[in-house]
């Protein structure tokens, strides 16, 4: 079952394009971030922190851009 765990992780996966470039990104190893994405363990609480901000990062600048073209 996703957790907000899970699903931030995913998200963050799509957002940065690969596993290894968001292992890379946040500096742990690509097999503790599969550990996270399939629930077999909960991330750091820093590191979901970092997870949502680039989730809300990737998710509120289109939005923002939009609004600067009216």
């Amino acid at each position: 079952m996703p957790t907000a765990y899970t699903r931030t992780i995913g998200r963050a996966i799509e957002v940065a394009g690969s596993e290894q470039k968001l292992a890379r990104f946040l500096g742990y190893p690509e097999v503790m971030l599969r550990d996270w994405a399939c629930g077999a363990a909960d991330p750091p609480p820093e590191i979901f922190l970092a997870l949502v901000d680039i989730v809300a990062a990737n998710h509120l600048a289109p939005a923002a851009l939009k609004n600067l073209r009216r």
